[in-house]
């Protein structure tokens, strides 16, 4: 091969090699959560609750801070509900298998804390986070001091609010990047009651990470270039 025509081909396979190594560390993780992982009537196995009352239809005074957030982590499992309210829809059409939970098996009317932990392995480099979800709530997600129902680390996901216990409410891809971080991490709804008769949630999703380039590994054109000039 002539030398100056070798000199432009060995660029070109070298640059789509390391484009090619570029694109292959970006993973994708996909981690699924749902309530109800268990027995009607025992906890759940996956899903953590904190009663924020002691009386229906009382919500939580103040505005939730980090403190209130520890807690719920640190909270027992939810309990899957043994009673289900004739008025409610009792289970999702997008994931069957997932039970209502609440304080305990017979829906005792309180407004509490559900927590879902979840782990991201590191090292990570976290390029984008959504989170999907389809839930029914009895009464709702959020009131007037605390408006957003759903949190991840802390930090209010605006778009995840409201909801009712006879159709199913879907958000889809809601952006949560600046949220998760690698390691330890928990999903929050904050379940408020209001009809003081009895209260639950059941929920199904996921979140998806995308990871960005490891920016140690590629190579640029201007590398490339010194190398093979």
């Amino acid at each position: 091969m002539p030398r100056v025509l070798s000199r432009l081909i060995l660029p070109c396979v070298v640059l789509f090699a390391v484009l090619a190594s570029s694109a292959s560390n970006v993973h994708a993780l996909t981690i699924p959560f749902k309530s109800g992982t268990g027995i009607a009537g025992g906890p759940d196995a996956n899903v953590r609750l904190l009663p924020l009352a002691t009386t229906c239809p009382v919500g939580y005074p103040t505005v939730f801070t980090n403190a209130d957030f520890a807690a719920a982590y640190s909270s027992p499992p939810a309990t899957i509900l043994s009673f289900i309210h004739p008025a409610w829809t009792p289970v999702l059409a997008c994931d069957q298998t997932a039970q209502w939970i609440g304080v305990d098996a017979q829906a005792t009317p309180l407004s509490s804390m559900i927590t879902v932990p979840f782990f991201v392995p590191a090292p990570c480099c976290i390029g984008r986070a959504t989170l999907s979800i389809c839930y029914m709530v009895d009464d709702a997600l959020g009131d007037a001091i605390n408006p957003g129902g759903c949190y991840v680390n802390g930090i209010l996901v605006p778009a995840v609010t409201g909801g009712n216990y006879a159709v199913q409410t879907i958000y889809t891809n809601v952006d949560i990047t600046g949220a998760v971080h690698c390691g330890d991490n928990a999903l929050y709804f904050y379940n408020r009651d209001l009809g003081c008769a009895v209260n639950g949630m059941i929920f199904s999703g996921k979140i998806e990470i995308t990871s960005c380039f490891d920016a140690a590994k590629p190579s640029s054109w201007g590398q490339v270039r010194r190398t093979y000039r």
